[in-house]
């Protein structure tokens, strides 16, 4: 029997209705695991409050802390520790030491070029903050200016004749000399018997020109000083430094600290940790190469606290 297209239509319709209970899902049965695997409910994490801007506000810009600023002393003119270069740049051993010092104490230095004998000076007037200088002069105008721990040491040396004698004798017997304000004639000093052999010059010039005139023995100075200064120069030709044999003994190496204004006792515990972390890393040997003449200036036998 045909019928009509719509008459299908409509059967197809019941039949499917009739037959979707069928295919539903039965439910469960109690303590009975469904086999249609389920995720396990994740509590939804609760949304932090968060302030919004209103439309045409802007964020605040973090506020850091201002970075420190400090005033440096360094040596004026004194080569391998701070001198101006044929291109007008300032460079030495003490200069890199301040850098590297400033870096660490996470502080922002500006360097002032002070005369060797004014630095006492400038930390007592407040002038520098610091100064970096490994020639500084011991003064009677130090005040209560303070010392870090050692950066660097210095080896004293005799220079002599090459003969080993003094060339003229003019009556007075043989002397020896050093620079006022120097360690050097503090020991000579106290370890020479005859006081009125030992000569104090006000500067170098005038100890090295003696020298080489043959009115000295000897003369005592710092041995990067002398060699610079005298020995690599025509004038100290006939000269050297002293051997063991010579009989003068040269004394203990020079400490050289850091020189901090008086009442700046936190900023010197900063700068005490500063150059022991800083002498101990390799950057310190490679500027110590650099500048200075390694077999008369060294690393500090390194003190890890004050004393």
């Amino acid at each position: 029997m045909a019928y009509p297209m719509r008459s299908l239509t409509r059967l197809l319709a019941v039949l499917v209705v009739s037959m979707a209970p069928a295919f539903a899902q039965e439910p469960a049965e109690p303590g009975r695991l469904s086999d249609a695997p389920t995720a396990e409910a994740v509590p939804s994490p609760q949304a932090e409050p968060t302030a919004s801007l209103e439309e045409g506000e802007t964020a605040e810009p973090v506020a850091l802390p201002p970075q420190r600023e400090f005033v440096v002393g360094v040596a004026e003119d004194v080569a391998g520790f701070s001198a101006v270069g044929p291109f007008g740049l300032r460079s030495g051993f003490d200069v890199d030491v301040a850098l590297a010092l400033c870096e660490r104490i996470d502080a922002r230095c500006t360097l002032l070029p002070l005369p060797v004998e004014g630095v006492y000076d400038a930390l007592n007037a407040r002038r520098v903050s610091f100064a970096v200088m490994g020639v500084a002069p011991d003064s009677l105008s130090a005040g209560n200016v303070l010392r870090t721990t050692p950066y660097l040491e210095l080896v004293q040396r005799f220079v002599v004749p090459r003969t080993g004698r003094s060339r003229r004798d003019d009556g007075a017997g043989v002397r020896r000399a050093a620079l006022e304000g120097t360690q050097q004639a503090v020991y000579l000093r106290e370890k020479t018997q005859a006081p009125d052999r030992v000569v104090i010059y006000s500067n170098p010039d005038g100890m090295w020109i003696d020298l080489a005139m043959g009115r000295l023995e000897a003369a005592f100075s710092l041995g990067l000083l002398a060699r610079r200064e005298f020995l690599m120069t025509p004038l100290g030709d006939d000269f050297r430094f002293v051997a063991a044999s010579d009989g003068l003994e040269s004394g203990p190496a020079v400490s050289v600290p850091v020189l901090v204004r008086p009442g700046e006792e936190a900023l010197r515990g900063e700068l005490d940790r500063a150059i022991v972390d800083f002498v101990q890393s390799p950057e310190y040997g490679r500027l110590l190469y650099r500048h200075l003449d390694t077999d008369l200036a060294r690393a500090p036998e390194l003190a890890t606290g004050r004393p």
